[in-house]
């Protein structure tokens, strides 16, 4: 995603900002969630684009902190869907692995 930061003069800001995203898990998921830093490229112009990568489905809050404070109309309620099967990531166990006909 992108972010423009701009003063309280509205002017744009030239870059060189200090931003962290924050991904952390919203709800009971057994502990198996952690909270994960995303990634921010300063593009010197006052734009910045951030990224992160999430390996578990579910609900996080984003939050974005300028200068260590957040912003930017954050947080933000974010849904993880999980991904389609990937036959390569499927197994078969149990029983009918030495069935008899």
């Amino acid at each position: 995603f992108m972010l423009t930061a701009y003063d309280q003069y509205g002017n744009r800001r030239p870059g060189g900002d200090h931003v962290d995203l924050l991904l952390e898990p919203i709800g009971d998921d057994g502990g198996e969630a952690q909270a994960l830093s995303g990634a921010v490229v300063d593009s010197n112009d006052g734009s910045y684009t951030g990224s992160y990568r999430v390996t578990r489905a579910g609900r996080y809050s984003l939050d974005i902190r300028i200068a260590t404070k957040t912003g930017a109309g954050s947080p933000f309620r974010v849904t993880v869907a999980s991904a389609p099967a990937d036959v390569h990531m499927t197994y078969v166990y149990g029983a009918i692995l030495s069935a008899r006909a």
